[in-house]
């Protein structure tokens, strides 16, 4: 519905008006030439003569007559005009405009079996004289309390709003105004997608079911954000291309977020919350303003889809600024690159990686997958740009993808190493170390861009069993063969082609473990 219209002051009572109740819009009167306005309740206060204008409620303050000062706005309404000299043109704030299907006051469970609230309109209200016009905000549901949405399939809302565009100055005095700090609930096992410009300061909690943030939607101003939080609780909270998660107290311009800017994930034990970055086809990454994803005592994980851009085969890289903490799984699963980069503290997520497309790399100044458990990679790449930037400890388990080196005198020490299927060591041409506490070979083994002495590759403990033939060097991309890999003592050399190299003595000091084959 639209705000209340403000209306001129003129009708000379003597005295003050009374306050207005609860209503759409309309202000109470006040008199001619004396004492002030009433205040509105859900509406302008009226206007008075030589003294104040009333204050609105949920709507505009009444316009002052005379010389008297004009009346402030509530909440998403506009402050009246104060006329000076010009007698009757003194007029009344516009009302606010809220919630085009539900508007929402007080605490409220909203059920969706099936259908949608998406292409409402909402239009503040105008003043009919010189006061400003009051603003609009909630074009499908407006929540001035907490709001449970219930759904079972999918439910579609174009704009949601509760606390006011934060960024906009004209409101952001009221951010914390009582009657607007509603936040949201999703239960149910289906889904509600957020298309538009989504407002409101309170707490936003998946319980069940998924939440999406559709391509270039905003979700602003909400404290903090639970994916997953009872015991059976089955949540995801979905990120599409461009998204934007903005939790209170987040400046976009240098990614820096407030200390209580959190998402939790899976909070209790028996619960499973998932977040999903870049969901969708020709879609990048989201823009996240939380300092801080914390796994909890449930099964938390993180999925990064990100693709290419629409219409394009070019790589499409999205850089992961936020921390990962607690007990948490990622997956790179988008056929993109993503790029960790914690810049609030090193990633202590424990867990497992899994990277089945695209390329997961390690970038910044402090450990990335510091304290993983064990990193899986069939069919993507782990690109490491970073020194140390991985548990020592954790295993690495390579089927037909890549170990990329990203970056010159990398440096990077892993625990065991199993090779299952056509994996690839690319050093890229980079004087660069790799170090494994064993290594198992069930497959077979490619060294690209090898550089010589300068390349190394050690392997802290095993036994040297048979020849090396399953694994291959080559000097570049694959094209060009060195020869395949032989135990001279403690050392892995490089067994050249015949009548085609001489003898390639190898900066790769190693002890190998292989697999024995039945």
């Amino acid at each position: 519905m639209a705000g209340g219209y403000g209306h001129y002051a003129n009708d000379n009572p003597p005295n003050s008006g009374g306050n207005g109740g609860f209503g759409g819009g309309g202000g109470s009167g006040a008199g001619g030439y004396s004492e002030s306005g009433g205040n509105g309740g859900f509406g302008g206060g009226g206007g008075a003569s030589s003294q104040s204008g009333g204050n609105g409620g949920f709507g505009g303050g009444g316009g002052a007559y005379g010389s008297g000062s004009a009346g402030t706005g509530g909440f998403g309404a506009a402050s009246a005009a104060s006329s000076g000299d010009t007698g009757n043109n003194s007029s009344g704030g516009g009302g606010l405009g809220a919630g085009g299907a539900v508007f929402v006051m007080g605490g409220a469970t909203v059920t969706v079996e099936d259908g949608g609230f998406s292409g409402n309109t909402v239009t503040g209200g105008v003043s009919s004289g010189n006061g400003n016009n009051g603003s609009a905000y909630g074009a499908d549901l407006f929540l001035g309390g907490d709001a449970t949405f219930k759904v079972s399939s999918t439910l579609y809302v174009t704009a949601l709003g509760g606390a006011g565009n934060l960024s906009d100055a004209n409101v952001s005095k009221n951010a914390d105004d009582a009657n607007a700090q509603g936040g949201v609930t999703k239960t149910g096992a289906g889904n509600l997608v957020m298309i538009g410009d989504n407002y409101y300061s309170g707490a936003t909690t998946i319980n069940s079911g998924t939440v999406t943030l559709a391509a270039g939607a905003v979700e602003k101003g909400t404290s903090v954000v639970t994916v997953g939080q009872d015991s059976g609780d089955h949540a995801t909270l979905a990120l599409g291309s461009s998204s934007l998660l903005q939790l209170k107290g987040f400046n976009s311009s240098d990614h820096q977020a407030s200390t209580d800017a959190a998402v939790q994930v899976a909070q209790e034990l028996g619960s499973t919350g998932q977040i999903v970055i870049g969901a969708g086809p020709g879609t990048s990454g989201a823009d996240i303003g939380a300092r801080v994803f914390n796994g909890g005592a449930g099964t938390a994980s993180i999925a990064f889809q990100q693709n290419f851009a629409a219409g394009s085969s070019s790589n499409t890289t999205y850089e992961f600024y936020t921390t990962l903490t607690g007990s948490m799984n990622l997956v790179q699963s988008g056929p993109g690159t993503t790029v960790l980069n914690p810049l609030y503290g090193a990633n202590t997520m424990t867990g497992d990686v899994s990277i089945t497309s695209g390329t997961l790399a390690t970038a910044g100044s402090v450990a990335s997958l510091g304290s993983v458990g064990q990193i899986t990679i069939d069919g993507g790449n782990l690109q490491l740009g970073q020194s140390e930037g991985i548990a020592n400890s954790a295993a690495l388990n390579q089927g037909s993808g890549r170990v990329v080196i990203g970056a010159s005198a990398i440096q990077e020490t892993m625990g065991a190493w199993v090779v299952s299927d056509a994996a690839v060591v690319d050093f890229n041409n980079f004087a660069a170390g790799l170090t494994f506490a064993s290594l198992e070979i069930d497959g077979t083994l490619a060294i690209y861009n090898y550089q010589g002495a300068s390349t190394t590759l050690t392997i802290l403990s095993g036994s040297a069993v048979g020849d090396l033939s399953q694994v291959a060097f080559y000097s570049d991309e694959g094209a060009t063969y060195l020869g395949s890999g032989e135990i001279v003592g403690t050392s892995l050399q490089v067994v050249p082609e015949p009548a085609t190299f001489l003898l390639v003595g190898l900066g790769v000091t190693a002890l190998w473990l292989r697999r024995r084959r039945a």
